[in-house]
């Protein structure tokens, strides 16, 4: 049975352990706003208007899913090439799953916890103040591999903004960013799943005559 201690660490919690969940939930953030503005760069390519005004265009709407709405609508009203709009439908559809955990990671109740399966953490959880669910409490290890596949969704939406980015290489981010797991923050990321990634072509060093 665990022990809810409410919204101050009880003594026996570590410093260490406070501050490493304050990182990487911190990490976690930052990761989701890079991952917003990948999107926005996105729409003002697709827009070609003026960046700063189609920047202010982009993030007028509240919320995420407005912004990306913004995208959907102009996906509609223009004629783009067909990888181009999978890629984005893709990308929006990951998205929008890994948003809904941002939003139980920003909106959900920090407790700490000792006992059960929890033993002396900090952890995030929906519901009550004194209502504790352990299977979908959000810990220190799971926000961890939720931050690793937010980076992994972010390199999924950066590369193909590459202005030499092929066809090609554009569908292979989009199969990546599909493969990526839903939830974020139970499947850690394996040198397997980074090896799939695209090299990019390594630049020749100039030689003295050149």
């Amino acid at each position: 049975m665990s022990r809810i201690f409410g919204k101050a660490p009880p003594p026996e919690f570590s410093r260490e352990h406070l501050e490493a969940f304050h990182l990487k939930f911190g990490q976690l953030l930052a990761a989701w706003s890079h991952i917003e503005s990948a999107f926005a760069e996105h729409f003002i390519r697709m827009l070609g208007a003026d960046h700063s005004v189609a920047r202010a265009i982009f993030f007028a709407p509240r919320s995420f899913l407005g912004r990306v709405d913004l995208i959907k609508a102009v996906l509609r009203s223009q004629r783009h090439r067909d990888e181009l709009v999978l890629y984005l439908r893709a990308m929006i559809k990951k998205s929008r799953q890994y948003n809904e955990y941002r939003n139980r990671a920003v909106h959900g109740n920090i407790m700490f916890v000792n006992g059960g399966n929890l033993h002396c953490q900090v952890v995030i959880s929906e519901g009550g103040d004194n209502e504790l669910d352990e299977d979908n409490a959000i810990t220190l290890r799971r926000l961890s591999f939720a931050h690793e596949n937010f980076q992994l969704l972010l390199e999924c939406l950066k590369r193909p903004l590459a202005p030499s980015v092929t066809v090609e290489r554009m569908q292979r981010y989009r199969e990546l960013a599909l493969e990526l797991p839903n939830p974020p923050d139970l499947q850690p990321v394996d040198q397997s799943f980074l090896d799939k990634f695209p090299r990019p072509k390594p630049i020749r060093a100039p030689r003295p005559n050149d």
